[in-house]
């Protein structure tokens, strides 16, 4: 699998590199170090881009910002609008106009008429058609203009893209090539977006994608903790006592210790073989790489409760994790 990672994910690239690895529910994940590419900060295109290179049967993934809304990347660089679950609904129904309005040209004459007034009233319901408008020697010039006009909105207005009509015609056409893809599985580590109910279902609905794959009501982390910024305790009566008052997790059988705040960690341990026994019990297994920076990654619970930090190799990882699979909807009754 290929991974594209947003770079304003503070550590994640790092992460991504060192571990080559994800926990999944569709499959755990196994990365190469030349299968993974990064932008300082993700668009919508780009990410398009990068499916569209995979090809078809293609797997990725997506590590970016999001909320319970959809993603907070924009469409494309220098654009307004980000790509939430709304905006995917607009786009297409940006699309399904264009397609109404392309095979307008190819009905028998007689049905042209017709076929304006109704896709008028679907797209453009401000602009009404008179019955008997077509007996005006000018009825093809007004409803291709109009057209036009309406085509226009769609990016500077609705879309608010850079340039209206060149970026909204390469948008819907890198989408439409895509779609035509049948990827096989997009996996996002993305705050939040899945944890409304058919949020998984709906990108792979918008992607054309076979599973998709997304933290549901967790936000991620990731920490990069340099070697001497460990406090390291060797005498176990005193390390106990620290790890006792300290607070967040503690893993007293391999005598660690590590308290979360929003933009940094404390870590405590005995030793550097207590950090090794860490990293190979809950985030890679048979790690032997180096531990400086001693790098971290999970999930963590929002809302009203205790904020409790989930680790990869840890089973409740797996259950946080939102997944949307077309096979298994199909098989079900």
């Amino acid at each position: 699998m290929r991974a594209l990672i947003d770079e304003s994910v503070f550590h994640a690239k790092k992460y991504y590199e060192t571990y080559l690895s994800e926990p999944s529910p569709a499959g755990d994940i196994s990365l190469s170090s030349t299968g993974i590419a990064s932008e300082p900060h993700l668009n919508l295109v780009r990410v398009l881009r990068e499916m569209k290179d995979i090809g078809t049967q293609g797997e990725l993934l997506v590590v970016t910002h999001s909320s319970p809304d959809g993603f907070l990347m924009k469409l494309q660089a220098g654009g307004q609008v980000s790509w939430l679950f709304e905006v995917m609904d607009k786009i297409l129904q940006i699309a399904e106009g264009i397609r109404r309005h392309d095979t307008i040209s190819g009905l028998p004459p007689q049905q042209v008429p017709e076929a304006w007034r109704r896709w008028f009233a679907d797209f453009d319901p401000g602009i009404k058609l008179e019955s008997g408008f077509e007996t005006n020697p000018d009825w093809r010039a007004f409803v291709a203009k109009k057209f036009d006009e309406w085509f226009e909105r769609q990016g500077r207005d609705i879309l608010k893209l850079p340039r209206p009509r060149a970026d909204l015609t390469d948008l819907l056409s890198l989408l439409k090539d895509v779609r035509a893809l049948g990827f096989k599985r997009l996996e996002f580590r993305a705050c939040q977006i899945g944890s409304v109910a058919g949020a998984m279902e709906k990108i792979a609905g918008f992607l054309n994608v076979k599973t998709v794959v997304g933290p549901s009501q967790v936000e991620t982390f990731y920490g990069a903790i340099p070697h001497s910024g460990i406090s390291f305790i060797a005498d176990d009566r005193k390390l106990a006592a620290v790890l006792k008052k300290m607070g967040g997790r503690s893993f007293p059988k391999i005598s660690v210790g590590i308290l979360v705040f929003p933009r940094a960690f404390k870590v405590v341990a005995k030793d550097d073989a207590a950090l090794k026994a860490f990293v190979q019990g809950f985030i890679r297994s048979k790690f032997a790489g180096s531990l400086s920076p001693l790098l971290v990654g999970g999930v963590n619970s929002v809302g009203s409760k205790v904020t409790t930090y989930v680790f990869p190799l840890e089973p409740d990882y797996k259950t946080l994790l939102a997944k949307f699979d077309s096979a298994a909807k199909a098989a079900t009754p």
